[in-house]
């Protein structure tokens, strides 16, 4: 599912970790997460890794998959996360990264998360990824797809579309 919302973003630090915590009230939608766990998705919470260098962005994306109760790293460029993709391999699978949910434009002379996107599909990185940005055209989303992308949402991203980020990896 895309949406389309637009919000300004300003610089951030490199890279920053949050774990989240059960939602206050949880959204009114069918599309909710399994409360704890999905023995047929073979994990107990979801575990997402976003790719963000814009500090709004990145917080708003972190409250809303917090408010779903998923877990939330932040890497704050391409390159922090596959650090953090490196550091993930030595965890055992149930503690690993379910989702990458990844920003298009990153910094200049930064990689980019089409750049990321492909990296991680050379290497045969086994994770569900997700690409995001404020760019709604036809042509980027189809070529994110076709470079192994499972979707494509478009910023601001909306609580319904977190919410329904557990069905990417099922």
């Amino acid at each position: 599912t895309t949406r389309r919302m637009h919000a300004p973003d300003p610089p951030a630090p490199e890279a920053a970790t949050a774990t989240a915590h059960p939602p206050e009230s949880p959204p009114s939608s069918s599309a909710l997460p399994p409360a704890e766990e999905d023995t047929a998705g073979g994990f107990e919470r979801l575990r997402i890794l976003v790719v963000e260098d814009e500090d709004f962005a990145a917080r708003v994306v972190q409250a809303l998959c917090e408010k779903c109760s998923y877990e939330v790293t932040i890497a704050r460029s391409a390159e922090a996360a596959l650090d953090f993709l490196a550091a993930d391999a030595a965890r055992p699978a149930t503690e690993q990264f379910n989702l990458i949910l990844v920003d298009i434009v990153m910094a200049p002379g930064r990689m980019s998360g089409k750049e990321l996107l492909l990296a991680l599909r050379v290497e045969r990185v086994e994770r569900c990824v997700v690409m995001m940005s404020a760019i709604h055209q036809r042509a980027m989303v189809e070529e994110c797809i076709r470079s192994g992308a499972e979707s494509y949402l478009v910023k601001p991203i909306r609580l319904e579309d977190v919410a329904r980020l557990w069905q990417v990896v099922m």
